[in-house]
């Protein structure tokens, strides 16, 4: 394997900041024998961390000696610290700071040499974007920022260290997300619908970087307030537009109006992305709507009959989704096949106005649900024309057959899928109208969202 990059990496100059000349790093890699130590080959085989720690060990103990809970630990707890700052950590030292640089910088080249190396993996892998797809983004400039600060964070890196070191695995479930969302959108971009594939791309890996940021007595609280931490850091990032989508994940976000269809594709990839305890280990996959169903339902807490009720009416708003999409022709599940054209000649759909131009970043433009501020009035809604063949229950994805089906005998199916086979069956959709709508509210800026 050449490993000349990764040698130019080390000898780029990140290390004089830390009061290490690259005359001294050469000495320590040369006495310790670092390069013969590296593999020959790797073949199509992932690393791990403690496997690149055993390669990197011999220069970090001349530099350091190791820290107590080894350094595995000590790196993963450092980078959570950049990316939240926690006031009750200790400052590293010097020397400290050196070992854990050249290792991070070690392991960073590993990771991202697997993409070329490696089968896909929907659950470690993070394609990059097209030019095309980045070419015809409202938010290409935005995006481009996003990819600076998560590789400055070093996120991929922090997430893969997390799966080694902690009983949870962090990596598994916003990559897998990420994996379906992308999947999806791209689907849905051939298949004609509206969709922002870079933006997409950047809350789904986001949605759950607040949970780093939940510490103290708001680690217990982590599905209420991860929400806050996640919209907090893109925000600081000027990444507002990202934020609000990744920010705003929820499954019961379901119950507001006007959601986009970057929205829905998250929340969407987010309830099938589901993890279990096997072992002693949280292990991830990839599940189909009606398991996920299951085994979210099984853990709720306080399981009140409104709260049942409540759940079952966002699940049907995904259920409803997935057949709009398969309707359009996107695949649900993670293939190489190309969508099929649409069932029916797709009319040319409304250009979205930019976000800049006539709407705040929190207000998202969705053709048929136009939200605007009169004069000396607060928000207000202008609903379309109920669709023909939309049924009353579809308040939150009505705006999705407005946008990519007008006319109006386009035939769309909608009746509820099919009780999934063993496990707690989703009951009938109950014969009654949907509850009244309600404005879809922000984040607050002065305090946690709770949920």
């Amino acid at each position: 394997m050449e490993y000349r990059a990764l040698l130019d990496r080390l000898q780029d100059g990140r290390f004089r900041k830390l009061h290490l000349s690259q005359k001294a790093l050469r000495a320590r890699m040369k006495e310790s024998g670092f390069l013969a130590g590296l593999p020959a080959t790797l073949g199509a085989r992932r690393v791990r961390c403690s496997e690149v720690l055993s390669w990197c060990q011999p220069v970090m103990d001349a530099l350091c000696p190791p820290p107590e809970g080894g350094w595995l630990l000590c790196c993963y707890e450092e980078l959570a610290h950049r990316l939240f700052p926690d006031p009750q950590r200790r400052p590293i030292g010097q020397s400290e700071a050196q070992a854990m640089e050249f290792y991070l910088t070690v392991l960073d080249f590993f990771l991202e040499t697997e993409a070329g190396r490696c089968p896909h993996d929907p659950l470690s892998d993070i394609p990059s974007l097209t030019e095309a797809e980045l070419s015809c983004s409202l938010i290409r400039d935005e995006y481009e920022r996003f990819c600076r600060a998560i590789a400055a964070s070093r996120f991929v890196t922090l997430m893969r260290l997390g799966r080694e070191t902690m009983p949870f695995d962090p990596a598994s479930h916003p990559i897998g997300v990420h994996s379906l969302a992308l999947h999806m959108a791209r689907q849905a971009k051939m298949a004609g619908m509206t969709v922002d594939v870079p933006l997409v791309s950047a809350a789904s890996l986001a949605h759950d970087i607040g949970k780093f940021g939940c510490r103290g007595q708001d680690a217990q609280r982590i599905p209420y307030l991860h929400y806050y931490y996640t919209d907090r850091w893109l925000t600081e990032q000027g990444l507002p537009r990202i934020a609000h989508i990744a920010a705003n994940h929820s499954t019961w976000d379901l119950e507001f109006e006007n959601l986009s269809l970057e929205s829905l594709i998250l929340i969407y990839a987010d309830f099938r992305v589901r993890g279990t305890r096997e072992n002693g280990r949280e292990i991830v996959r990839i599940y189909d709507l009606s398991e996920s169903y299951d085994m979210i339902f099984s853990k709720l807490y306080d399981m009140t009959p409104e709260k049942q009720r409540r759940y079952r009416t966002v699940y049907y708003k995904l259920q409803d989704f997935e057949r709009l999409l398969i309707h359009c022709g996107v695949r649900t599940e993670i293939t190489a096949e190309a969508p099929k054209p649409l069932a029916r000649p797709n009319p040319a759909l409304p250009a979205r106005a930019h976000a800049g131009e006539q709407h705040p970043p929190h207000v998202r433009h969705v053709p048929g649900r136009e939200l605007w501020t009169a004069a000396g009035s607060g928000p207000q809604r202008k609903e379309p024309a109920p669709h023909p063949h939309v049924s009353a229950d579809l308040r939150g994805v009505q705006h999705l057959y407005d946008r990519g089906q007008q006319a109006a005998d386009a035939e769309i199916p909608l009746r509820a899928a099919d009780p999934p086979s063993g496990g707690r069956a989703p009951p009938q959709r109950p014969d009654h109208g949907p509850d009244p709508g309600q404005q879809r509210a922000s984040l607050p800026q002065g305090g946690p969202r709770l949920r």
